[in-house]
């Protein structure tokens, strides 16, 4: 359990960095599949604010709309650090 934590928290924060990046740069398919990505792995962690942020990010970059995007990128960042101190605590 503890390498899985290990893997979802080193990967996360790839991810958050990329859809940093993807955002800052209009990168929408980018943006829906670094969110997609780690939507599936937050729910496998029951990190249910932070997946359905990643949620509806992937489904606005799939419509191809990026107003908005960074902001929703903020709010992955800040669910994903919450996640990492509550997991880190574990």
């Amino acid at each position: 359990m503890a390498r899985l934590v290990s893997s979802f928290l080193d990967n996360g924060v790839s991810i958050v960095t990329q859809l940093t990046a993807a955002a800052a740069s209009d990168d929408v398919d980018g943006l829906r599949r670094q969110s997609h990505t780690l939507k599936s792995n937050a729910a496998s962690f029951g990190a249910t604010d932070l997946a359905e942020f990643c949620a509806q990010l992937e489904a606005q970059s799939r419509a191809g709309v990026l107003v908005g995007a960074a902001e929703l990128v903020a709010r992955i960042a800040t669910a994903f650090a919450d996640v990492r101190a509550t997991l880190a605590l574990a």
